[in-house]
C-alpha cells in the first residue's frame, strides 16, 4: 500500500470512525460501571465529560471530512 493511501482521506475517515466507535463503547462501559456502583461518582462525572468532549471533537472532524469530500 502506498503512503498516500494510508494517509489520505479514506484512512483519516476510518481512523475517525474507529475512534468514534471506541469512545461510544467506552461511554457505554462507563455508564454500566456507574449503574453497578463500580465507579466513584466524581470519577464517573470526570471521565464522562472527558469522553463526551473527545467524541464531540471526533464527530466534528468526521463531519468536516465528509463535507469536504461531498461535491458541491
Amino acid at each position: 500500500m502506498s503512503e498516500s493511501v494510508r494517509t489520505g482521506p479514506l484512512h483519516e475517515r476510518a481512523s475517525l470512525e474507529d475512534e468514534e466507535g471506541f469512545l461510544k463503547s467506552s461511554l457505554e462501559d462507563l455508564d454500566r460501571e456507574h449503574s453497578a456502583g463500580e465507579i466513584d461518582p466524581a470519577d464517573y462525572e470526570e471521565l464522562r465529560k472527558h469522553y463526551l468532549a473527545r467524541a464531540a471533537v471526533e464527530a466534528a472532524a468526521l463531519s468536516e471530512l465528509v463535507d469536504e469530500s461531498t461535491p458541491t
